[in-house]
């Protein structure tokens, strides 16, 4: 594991990898859910979802993006008033965050049209979310799959379907690995610090 979170911390983070001028990369950067161990509890947060938490963003043309909950929690998505956005995190504070973190990435190789979709998405969506972040709605591990098959990455379903099935990260990343195994996509992966309970693929 030694290995992987070196590869992780030092492999660039830039999604326009040196390569052929057809190839290019996305990546989808996985936060496992988690808890405070029980000898840790009076030192370590509690974060939003616990081991049902965590969250995943997608890495391209250099930017890492995802969707998040701002203001009030919304249980049924609103059409006019949002409580959502999609926010930037920069690639440096990324790896000061993924540090002690469990971590996994899936690193696709694509072509520079599939990274345009993505990066057009992104700086629209970055501008003005198109749904509410909601319970029983759109939420970071929905709206990810929505992305990812707007560019041809994952199958296409229905809003419903990424709604309810695609309810939360580890739904989705469990899809991921499949895709990974069947597209030869690489995966990095990395162990969190001992003191929390992580959540298991």
């Amino acid at each position: 594991m030694r290995i992987f979170l070196i590869l992780f911390l030092i492999v660039p983070m830039h999604t326009l990898a040196a390569g052929p001028a057809d190839t290019a990369e996305i990546r989808v950067h996985f936060l496992y859910g988690s808890k405070p161990a029980k000898a840790c509890k009076k030192t370590e947060e509690d974060y939003f979802g616990g081991l049902h938490g965590g969250h995943v963003t997608i890495e391209a043309a250099g930017i890492n993006v995802g969707f998040n909950p701002i203001w009030d929690n919304h249980i049924f998505p609103h059409k006019k008033h949002k409580s959502a956005a999609f926010a930037l995190t920069s690639l440096e504070e990324f790896q000061k965050d993924s540090v002690e973190m469990k971590y996994v990435s899936f690193i696709i190789k694509t072509t520079p049209e599939k990274v345009r979709i993505i990066d057009s998405i992104h700086q629209a969506y970055l501008k003005k979310t198109p749904y509410d972040y909601s319970f029983f709605g759109m939420r970071c591990a929905s709206a990810t799959w929505d992305i990812l098959e707007e560019a041809g990455i994952v199958k296409r379903h229905s809003k419903i379907w990424k709604a309810w099935v695609i309810f939360y990260p580890r739904r989705i990343r469990k899809r991921m690995f499949r895709y990974a195994e069947k597209e030869g996509w690489e995966v990095v992966a990395k162990d969190g610090r001992e003191c929390r309970v992580w959540e298991k693929d």
